[in-house]
């Protein structure tokens, strides 16, 4: 598992900035988009 730094906004464009843990990006994709969030920029932390 790795680390992402990433930034997201919201359906109202509000940008949230944080790290999650994820096997990969597209499960890192999944668990923002059950958060309503979309990525935006992506950064794997190691």
């Amino acid at each position: 598992m790795a680390t992402f730094k990433y930034v997201a906004k919201d359906m109202a464009s509000k940008v949230q900035n944080g790290t999650k843990d994820a096997d990969d990006r597209n499960e890192l994709v999944r668990k923002l988009k059950d958060q309503g969030l979309y990525l935006v920029e992506l950064q794997s932390k190691q």
